[in-house]
């Protein structure tokens, strides 16, 4: 009786001490894993940060920016920041007098014709208003996509009728421009209609122009949908409706396609609206007036957004924002 109980209580000892050996072997071998798996990540962090530091360098090398220029721009804090920045050099580096990280306001500087406008994290706005009223302004650099609608047009979001409320920046264009008075505008003829325009996009505008009239030469669709327009229009002084934002088609830097109709479909989304109220927010896509894509892109690579590829959709616009273009490609190649 007496072996009996000295020989449970050595299984219970040996039972227990298994346990503990056996917990303490499986937490090493759990730090191990964690371990190597925390080592892993790292390397792969420090790859990808190798990659995208190389992209960064190609991109600039492949786009000829000075290096005294690429410095500058390597002074980014972000990715964002970077490819905004370069972007914004990119569509204007013929503008530009210079380009430099003002330690002041912690931000980019960019001088054009003598005017000073920051970043700002997408707002471009000039430096004064970084100093008194930043929150104020919303971003007016975002994600631009160069997809075709039809790719993209689910993942948009619906409608947010309080865009329009914010303040969104011209700076931008009020330093590029240097427009006293509409006489500074000029007269081009664009598809057979005589518009007045800013003299920056002249030469961009024209090309367009060049290429939609040989594609029209060819595709009998194409030609059909130019016949049907009513005509074209760019400058004219207003605000953006129910805004406090002007509109780019007072720098005469928008062109806008009419239609008589747009065979009753929806165009613009304010006045749809008020025509249907329950399902104005986000349409079916088919309900929705459109320019053919090839117009699009063609109009895409010069410079132009298209306000049909808008949350606040605006299917008959299009406007000239080269930075917005050079953004998309530059985001583009640096996820690749």
């Amino acid at each position: 009786m007496h072996k009996h109980v000295i020989y449970t209580l050595l299984f219970l000892i040996f039972c227990i001490a298994s346990y503990f050996l056996s917990s303490i072997i499986l937490s090493q071998i759990k730090q191990r894993h964690e371990h190597s798996l925390l080592l892993s990540r790292s390397e792969k962090t420090v790859q990808e940060k190798k990659q995208r530091e190389l992209s960064i360098k190609t991109i600039m090398q492949d786009n000829r920016v000075p290096e005294d220029v690429q410095k500058t721009l390597l002074r980014a804090p972000s990715t964002q920041t970077f490819t905004m920045i370069l972007a914004l050099y990119l569509a204007y580096r013929n503008h530009i007098e210079e380009v430099y990280w003002d330690d002041e306001i912690q931000d980019f500087v960019l001088v054009l014709n003598g005017k000073r406008v920051a970043l700002a994290n997408g707002r471009l706005i000039f430096v004064e208003r970084v100093l008194e009223d930043l929150l104020n302004y919303t971003p007016v650099m975002y994600p631009y996509r160069l997809s075709p609608l039809a790719e993209i047009y689910d993942s948009i979001p619906a409608v947010d009728e309080t865009i329009h409320e914010r303040l969104r920046s011209t700076d931008i264009q009020e330093a590029l421009t240097m427009i006293e008075d509409v006489s500074d505008l000029i007269h081009v003829y664009f598809l057979g209609v005589k518009i007045r325009i800013h003299p920056l996009i002249k030469e961009s505008l024209l090309l367009v122009n060049e290429e939609i009239n040989a594609l029209a030469a060819r595709d009998k669709e194409i030609k059909k949908f130019l016949d049907s327009l009513q005509t074209i229009s760019s400058y004219s002084n207003r605000k953006i409706k129910k805004s406090r934002n002007a509109s780019l088609h007072s720098f005469g830097m928008a062109i806008d396609f009419l239609h008589p109709n747009y065979d009753y479909k929806s165009v613009y989304w304010q006045w749809t609206r008020v025509a249907r109220p329950k399902v104005w927010r986000k349409l079916p896509f088919d309900d929705l007036w459109l320019i053919p894509q090839e117009i699009v892109s063609l109009f895409e690579g010069h410079g132009f957004l298209w306000g049909g590829k808008w949350s606040s959709y605006d299917t008959l616009h299009f406007e000239y924002r080269p930075e917005m273009i050079e953004y998309a490609k530059v985001r583009k190649r640096l996820l690749e």
